[in-house]
């Protein structure tokens, strides 16, 4: 309608839970992404119960890899670039591959906040998200 306004989803559920708590962690940083790209400025995590660790180790980990991203990208089926703080953070699951932007050293953080430094020539993408990136000031984002 020409309006300018900033999208928040404040009652985002992660999954059906009849599926595993990976699984939904899985679906909703999934799902987090592409509201992202497509104009979200914000994602409410609607409830944080006990029994929910993994869900609330994945949205404090999204949380804090790309807060504060000022452009996200959808740059193929599962492959987003967010600019965060000058730096890219790509955040990649399915069967494609990472950009040759990526391309050298990287570090790659899967959802939990596991962190390994590799190569991104040995990286195999499969249906979980990660994120990968180059900047040791990305790196220091991530949640204890």
């Amino acid at each position: 309608y020409g309006v300018d306004v900033k999208i928040w989803g404040t009652e985002v559920l992660p999954a059906p839970t009849h599926l595993s708590l990976e699984k939904q962690a899985e679906l909703w940083v999934k799902g987090s992404v592409k509201a992202f790209a497509e104009g979200a400025a914000a994602i409410k995590y609607p409830y944080v119960f006990e029994e929910d660790g993994e869900l609330l180790q994945a949205f404090k980990v999204m949380a804090s890899l790309l807060r504060g991203f000022k452009d996200v990208e959808k740059l193929s089926e599962g492959c987003y670039r967010f600019e965060v703080g000058g730096s890219s953070v790509y955040v990649a699951w399915g069967s494609g591959g990472l950009p040759s932007e990526a391309s050298g050293e990287v570090y790659v953080v899967d959802m939990y906040g596991n962190v390994e430094r590799r190569d991104s020539s040995t990286i195999q993408l499969s249906d979980r998200p990660i994120y990968v990136f180059k900047g040791e000031e990305i790196r220091a984002r991530l949640p204890p």
